[in-house]
């Protein structure tokens, strides 16, 4: 049966004529003939010639191309984002703030007004994703004013959590006038507001964003004038008597001076603060009864201050009776003697360690004064 949707075609010329003379040539050029009709050969399943398949393959690779672009571009600018956006809202505190001895500024820090050794207890509570902060110089200022830097180590913070460091460096003092107004303002202010500035490296989802923007306010207790805490005797007074050097120096050589007593006494110093000053060295100040100076009171085994913790001194206390004084005097020995408790307010005026002896100077402690002990 004849398939109607078939065309024949006759064989050309040159091959029936080759068959019938017998040449071989002939033949063979009819063959080529027939070569030449024959259709093109078809690719991928019979739909796409070569070249088409080539043009397929080439914007199969530009497409790819582009969505590795596209990915990149939303890691790169949608990850920074994302990381300064991190940075933004997490929550950072300052646990603890040491400040030790000053040590050697040396390299590019050279030009510091002061070094101090120090450590930062710090907690930072992250709502974002984990991330590794990167060794960053960290800038702290004070009513707006620069006071100094500190170096900040690696941190690794953990995704939607708190974490903790403890960063054991030097604080450089780069303006000391405003070191010494953070020292008063410690002593006088129930809070302190320190800002923390610099620039970060963040390395979030495999990639490092460079340059992103820190900066956080953190606010630290202070001892708000000694209103809410007060020193405390715990000896009596043990009188003795001086040398000539302390009688001269606190007696016979201060103006208006016509006796004085002097003892030791023991006295627990609160901090309520977050700032431990090991080294505060031996604080002298004035006593004052009633708003009356009766005397002073010089520590003898220097002062320490420790974050969130009572600190023992022993000092050295001399009453100091005036002509104009000798009533309130008169007054507060009948209290001590009967067994009442007086209190005493210590007004600092000096201090062996001079890096302090602003904050000293701003310092009105109260202390209650306990009978001396009976001879």
């Amino acid at each position: 049966m004849t398939d109607q949707s078939k065309t024949e075609h006759p064989p050309p010329a040159e091959l029936e004529e080759g068959i019938r003379s017998g040449s071989d040539e002939k033949v063979l050029a009819g063959a080529g003939v027939l070569a030449a009709d024959a259709p093109a050969k078809r690719y991928c399943c019979g739909k796409l010639s070569r070249k088409q398949f080539i043009w397929l393959w080439i914007i199969i690779v530009i497409l790819m191309i582009l969505i590795i672009v596209a990915v990149l571009l939303i890691l790169f600018v949608g990850g920074r984002a994302m990381a300064q956006s991190g940075l933004n809202s997490s929550v950072v505190n300052l646990n603890e703030l040491a400040i030790r001895d000053p040590v050697e500024c040396g390299g590019n820090d050279a030009s510091a007004a002061l070094c101090l050794d120090s450590t930062m207890k710090i907690s930072v509570k992250s709502d974002s994703m984990s991330s590794t902060i990167l060794p960053s110089r960290n800038d702290i200022y004070i009513n707006g004013k620069q006071l100094g830097y500190v170096y900040l180590p690696r941190m690794d913070v953990a995704g939607h959590a708190t974490t903790q460091f403890t960063n054991d460096a030097t604080l450089y003092v780069t303006d000391r006038a405003v070191f010494d107004g953070f020292g008063v303002d410690v002593m006088l202010k129930d809070t302190v507001s320190l800002n923390m500035k610099g620039k970060m490296d963040v390395k979030g989802l495999g990639i490092t964003f460079k340059g992103l923007n820190f900066d956080k306010s953190v606010s630290i207790s202070g001892f708000n004038n000694f209103t809410k805490v007060m020193g405390k005797s715990t000896t009596s007074i043990q009188f003795f008597p001086p040398d000539a050097e302390l009688k001269k120096k606190y007696w016979t050589d201060v103006p208006g001076v016509i006796q004085a007593q002097f003892g030791y006494s023991g006295v627990e110093v609160p901090n309520p603060t977050v700032i431990t000053i090991p080294h505060v060295g031996n604080v002298t100040g004035d006593l004052y009864y009633k708003n009356t100076p009766v005397g002073v009171s010089v520590a003898v085994n220097g002062t320490s201050l420790i974050a969130k913790s009572m600190s023992y001194v022993k000092n050295m206390v001399v009453i100091q009776i005036r002509n104009e004084t000798l009533n309130i005097v008169n007054e507060m020995a009948g209290k001590l003697l009967s067994g009442q408790e007086v209190i005493l307010l210590l007004h600092g005026t000096s201090t062996s360690n001079s890096i302090w002896t602003n904050a000293v100077k701003s310092m009105y402690m109260p202390t209650n004064a306990t009978p001396p002990a009976s001879s």
